[in-house]
């Protein structure tokens, strides 16, 4: 998950010519064009690798992070974080 400016997103838009050349025997591609694009342009020293989501995949499995339950909340509401990831919706604390 990111965000990007409208500047930038016009930018990208702008090559669509390179991406459909460079990426089309690619899997995934979606996955990696933007990043591509943004880090060989001139917007590169804007980007901040600060999402403000808290993901946590240190106790998460290998492919799938943490899911947060309710005795997680003050972790959460104390983090910097605006945004968080990964919810159920089954109280797991109460199992």
């Amino acid at each position: 998950m990111f965000s990007i400016t409208h500047q930038l997103a016009k930018y990208i838009i702008s090559k669509e010519s390179w991406i459909r050349e460079t990426f089309k025997y690619t899997t995934c591609a979606d996955e990696i064009f933007l990043q591509t694009i943004a880090y060989n342009s001139g917007f590169a020293s804007n980007i901040i690798n600060d999402n403000l989501r808290f993901i946590d995949w240190k106790r998460g499995s290998n492919s799938s992070p943490y899911i947060f339950r309710i005795s997680d909340y003050n972790e959460l509401i104390n983090s910097k974080s605006l945004f968080a990831r990964k919810f159920n919706e089954i109280n797991y604390d109460n199992k």
